[in-house]
């Protein structure tokens, strides 16, 4: 298994992990660090400001220096989760642009796996969340769909091509089995096993696949 598909993805720090480490840096990637797991065991019905200090080891005070509500941390720890989607790497290669892109995606995916499901369903009620959620995926959708026009421009995709199923295809298939029907105790290769069947469905010129 590669360490992509590693279960250890999961655990590791937050993207977007600033370079400057003073103490306030220190203390912010703390809280938001305690917030996305405890979103994860817990839900964030049950996640509460007093419950991410105590977890972060800060103060209350701290907490609310930054921010005036536990939704506002929640929007900011989604933030660096969209910010993180930046333009694909362009290797030259439209199989291995993509297969990079896809393990990225996964990676984010499964770091949110445990606190995306209860932080969907509190969206309904907190606008503040929906928008969130919904720059995360525009973000990550905008990643994708740049693969889609890069390889039209250099005429290996139709230029007839939907770009927004071509996109979706990538994006809901990922966050249907990350988020829904996968076991994080029997990770597969996902990228790999996608790829081959998405570049089919694109319709690259010339490819058949293995």
């Amino acid at each position: 298994m590669s360490s992509t598909d590693s279960t250890d993805e999961t655990w590791g720090p937050l993207p977007g992990r600033p370079t400057g480490r003073s103490q306030a840096d220190r203390a912010r990637e703390a809280i938001l660090e305690a917030t996305l797991d405890l979103l994860t065991k817990r839900g964030y019905a049950a996640t509460s400001v007093d419950r991410i200090a105590a977890s972060a080891g800060v103060s209350k005070a701290t907490i609310y220096r930054h921010w005036r509500t536990k939704a506002e941390i929640v929007v900011e720890l989604l933030g660096r989760f969209a910010d993180d989607a930046s333009t694909p790497v362009d290797t030259g290669d439209i199989r291995s642009d993509l297969l990079l892109a896809l393990k990225r995606l996964i990676v984010l995916a499964r770091r949110l796996r445990g606190a995306g499901h209860s932080v969907i369903a509190a969206a309904f009620d907190e606008p503040i969340l929906e928008d969130a959620m919904a720059r995360l995926i525009a973000q990550w959708r905008t990643r994708e769909r740049q693969i889609v026009r890069r390889y039209v421009e250099r005429g290996l995709v139709p230029r007839d091509i939907d770009e927004d199923i071509a996109t979706d295809f990538v994006i809901s298939t990922v966050h249907f089995r990350v988020f829904f029907a996968a076991s994080p105790e029997q990770p597969d290769p996902l990228a790999e096993r996608l790829v081959d069947p998405i570049l089919r469905a694109w319709k690259v010129r010339g490819y058949v696949g293995e």
